[in-house]
């Protein structure tokens, strides 16, 4: 009885490693989720401040205040 007993033990001590290992697995799973979800969002605005200046520079060539190698210049200089 006292060898069952012993092997019993350990058994219930590798047993609590299966839910802590869970807890572990799913924390690090919604960690590397939320990380790929803020870089998304991030790059994705960034793409549309890029194209917003974008239309405002066509805007302010077409009311006239930027002439057209201004318009040119700053366009490159957008697009790079």
């Amino acid at each position: 009885m006292h060898g069952m007993g012993g092997a019993a033990g350990y058994g219930l001590g590798l047993m609590s490693l299966i839910p802590i290992s869970f807890l572990v697995l799913l924390a690090l799973g919604a960690y590397f989720l939320l990380k790929e979800f803020m870089g998304r969002d991030e790059s994705e605005s960034a793409l549309s401040r890029g194209e917003r200046a974008l239309e405002i520079l066509k805007e302010r060539y077409a009311r006239g205040e930027i002439t057209r190698e201004q318009y040119v210049k700053m366009k490159e200089e957008l697009e790079t």
